[in-house]
């Protein structure tokens, strides 16, 4: 939500039971097809699929179809000293049927944030970049 904030159209698959959400309701990328979902990404220029997966380093691992968006990503991610990896990790998002791939132009962005980068004090900062990159891309400032 902090990257679409009022300018962006969000959708969020979250678990609110106590314990046991992944294990419970983990649906890989390719396979989610939830009807509203793809409804609301089926007009969308850049979609964004945004994932948290183990990991003890602060890393974004950066994915998807749409590779100008993806080395922004990293370039900007990389100026404000955060790990970002766009190969040589285990998710690439570049299936047809993942869904940061369905939107308008058949190509998005899967970011991958470990949970030591979502449990510290450097998120917020990765949230603002990331929104700022896609901001930038809307005004046109794609390569």
């Amino acid at each position: 939500m902090a990257i679409a904030g009022g300018k962006f159209s969000a959708y969020a698959f979250e678990g609110v039971k106590p314990t046991d959400n992944f294990k419970t309701l983990h649906v890989t990328s390719h396979h989610f097809d939830e009807p509203r979902c793809l409804e609301l990404i089926s007009t969308a220029r850049y979609v964004i699929a945004v994932h948290g997966c183990d990991g003890n380093q602060e890393a974004v691992y950066l994915g998807g179809l749409d590779t100008d968006l993806v080395k922004k990503l990293a370039a900007a991610l990389h100026a404000k000293g955060v790990a970002a990896y766009t190969e040589g990790h285990s998710f690439p998002g570049t299936e047809r049927m993942n869904i940061c791939n369905r939107g308008a132009t058949s190509k998005g962005v899967q970011l991958e944030f470990t949970r030591a980068l979502r449990k510290s004090n450097r998120f917020e900062t990765v949230l603002q970049v990331t929104r700022r990159v896609l901001l930038e891309f809307d005004r046109g400032g794609s390569p």
